[in-house]
Parts: structure tokens; sequence; C-alpha cells
């Protein structure tokens, strides 16, 4: 009996401190919500509001023919915030609901306080274009007593926008100093969206499956047991994980399919609505899109880590080809992007570009505005392409 009291002890006396960092770790998971859900929620709100007055401001005919910011370049902004913002913050919606399964939640914390600063970010920006038509008076003649309005908005809606940074900022500050600098251990920083994306469809694929299948769904056949039913959820995960390998091994081609489809939908409700007829009209708006929506995409998940590819060992190379290629491709994969992006600047600035190079009359046919876009994105990416390798080369030979 004392031997057994004496064991029952010793082993209560090791639970403690594991309990103990369990209570720990739980308070610290806990506090750390508790400090940043006041600031993902105004980031939320925010760009709810913004998404609401943008929709309202292009898409209302009546109201676009008032306001100062109806027609390019500011229009150009929009189009593209408008749409990136709603789904920037519904993935984030996606990844706080699974913050108590959050392991590493530095690496955490701080990539959904990223996610947040890049929304206020990209709302700044077209706010910003927006008072910039206000000040320049653009369309002046075609104010009247909406146009008030929309400048009131406009107005509240910088409020709004400088509250939730304020917010943010000051959240960044209070969180503890591993989860705000980023000093964080090596395993926090390896995980990127798709880890805690994975773990929520995986709950609703779950969910919804065992809702179809009903309660007589849910019970093993006889002689299951015996085999070793497999739950409903594995399957499922299973599969869920797979889609998530698929894409880590596969962002970029990811990407340009969705900023294809995405640019398609948008392309054929704004050709079909204004009644283009010319072919090389639409060519040129889907190839804007395309490049737009593929760049921004890049973009945002090299900032944002949401989808990290898995490490490719590279083998039987000299250190000198392995440099030089290194080079090469940064260079490459930055002459794409501006490439890419240089499509939609090049045509929301077409008037300006054409001027710049002494060239008479307007942009005013479909053929001029595909030869400003196109000749001026293949420009922008090239200079980039030569720029980078100049400084990558540059600087590796002076460090070795």
């Amino acid at each position: 009996m004392v031997r057994e009291s004496s064991s029952q002890n010793s082993e209560s006396n090791r639970r403690r401190p594991e309990q103990g960092a369990e209570e720990r770790e739980r308070a610290v998971r806990d506090g750390t919500g508790r400090a940043v859900t006041p600031a993902l929620l105004a980031t939320g709100v925010c760009a709810v509001a913004f998404t609401l007055f943008a929709v309202l401001t292009t898409q209302d005919k009546s109201v676009r023919a008032t306001s100062p910011w109806q027609d390019d370049p500011y229009t150009g902004v929009v189009s593209f915030t408008l749409f990136l913002v709603p789904i920037l913050v519904g993935l984030m919606a996606l990844r706080a609901l699974a913050w108590r399964r959050m392991q590493g939640r530095g690496a955490r914390v701080r990539q959904l306080l990223h996610a947040a600063h890049v929304c206020l970010a990209l709302v700044g920006v077209t706010i910003g274009v927006d008072w910039f038509a206000v000040a320049a008076g653009t369309h002046r003649r075609d104010w009247n007593g909406t146009t008030t309005w929309l400048i009131t908005a406009l107005a509240l809606l910088t409020g709004a926008l400088t509250a939730g940074y304020l917010l943010l900022r000051r959240t960044g500050r209070t969180l503890a100093p591993a989860e705000s600098s980023g000093r964080v251990q090596h395993s926090d920083a390896e995980g990127d969206w798709l880890d805690d994306l994975t773990a929520v469809l995986t709950t609703l694929g779950s969910v919804a499956s065992r809702s179809l299948r009903g309660p007589a769904g849910r019970r093993p056949h006889a002689g299951q047991a015996d085999r070793g039913h497999q739950p409903a959820s594995q399957p499922v995960g299973a599969r869920v994980e797979r889609a998530a390998d698929f894409v880590r091994d596969h962002v970029t081609a990811v990407i340009a399919a969705l900023g294809l489809a995405g640019s398609l939908g948008i392309t054929v409700m704004q050709g079909v609505g204004e009644g283009w007829t010319s072919p090389l009209l639409w060519l040129t708006f889907f190839a804007i899109g395309t490049g737009g929506w593929f760049a921004l995409g890049m973009i945002c998940n090299s900032v944002l880590h949401i989808a990290v590819p898995r490490q490719r060992v590279e083998t039987d190379r000299s250190a000198d080809a392995l440099h030089q290629g290194s080079a090469l491709r940064h260079a490459r994969g930055i002459a794409v992007i501006a490439l890419a992006l240089g499509l939609p600047a090049s045509a929301v600035l077409r008037a300006d570009v054409w001027a710049a190079v002494g060239l008479a009359g307007q942009v005013d046919s479909p053929e001029r505005f595909a030869a400003v876009t196109f000749a001026g994105a293949l420009l922008i990416g090239v200079t980039l392409f030569c720029a980078d390798l100049v400084i990558t080369v540059g600087i590796r030979r002076r460090s070795g």
C-alpha cells in the first residue's frame, strides 16, 4: 500500500509540470486571441465597407457618372482591389476558424496580421487614388449633390481605414516579442496558410459527409469492426491534403489558372455589357486581366506565404553554374511578374504613354489600345529583367 501510494504521488508530481505547461500554453493562446481579434474585426469591417462603396461607385451607372474617379486610371485600380480585398478577407476568416487548432501560434499570428496590413494597404491605395481624382477636379462639370455624398462617404471610409490601421499597429506592439517581431522558432516559420485551411476544409467536409449519409450511414456494418472501420474524416482529409500538396508543388500554375478563369469571367461580363465587337479588344482586355491577377496573386503569395512550394534539391551542378542559374531564374521571375503587372499599368496610363512617346492623336481604337498595352508591358518586363540580372550578378561577384 505504501509503495502504491508513493507511485501514485510520483506520477502526480510528473503530471503537474505538464499540466502547468498546457495551462500556460492555453492562457497565452487565449490572451493572444483576445489581443488580435479586435484588429482583425476592424480590418474586416473596413474591407466590407470598402467593397460596398466600390460596388456602388462602379456598378451603378447613375452614381458612377457623377464620381470624380469614373474613368482610368482610377477605375483600373479599383477593378482589381474590388475583388482582391474580399477574397483576402475571406481567406483570413477561414484561417481564423482554425485558431484553436493552431500550433506555432507566433508564425500564424504574424501571418494574419500581415494579411490585415496588406488588406488595408489595398484599400488605402484605392482611397488615395480616389482622393487624387477629387483634388484634381476630374470631371468637375459632372459633379452634383450625389458627388458631395460620395466625397463624404469617401471621407468616412478614410477615417475607418485610419482607425483600423492604428488599431492594427497597436496590436502588433502589444503582442509578445516573439510574435510581433518575428523571432520565432524554425518550426513555427515553416507553416503556410494551407496548413490551417486544410484543417478547416477537412472538418467541414467530414460534417457535410456525415450529414448526407444520415444516422444509419455512420454505423459500421457487421464485420467492418474486425477489419478496422475507417472514419469518414480520413478519406476527406486525405483528399484535401493531396489537393494542398498539389497546390504547393504547382503554385505558379495554380495562380495562373485562377487568373485566367477570373479574367475570362470579368472580360465576358464587361464585353457583353458594353457590346464589344472587336476581337482584338476582347483579347486585350483578357490579357490585361490575366496579367494583373497573376502578378497580384504571385506578389500576395510571396508576401503572405499562403502556399509555400516544397523545396527541390538541385544536383549535378557546379557552384558557379548554380549561382548563374539562380540569378537567371530570379531575373526571369521578376521579368514575368513585371510584364504581367505592366499590362494593366500600361492600359490605364495609355493616354500618358501615347503622349510621352510623341505620337499624334489619341488612343481611340482597339489597335492603338492593344499596341500601347502590349508594348508598354514588354518594355517594363525587359527593363526589369536586365536591371535585376545586372544587380544580382554584381552583388554576388562583390561578395565572393
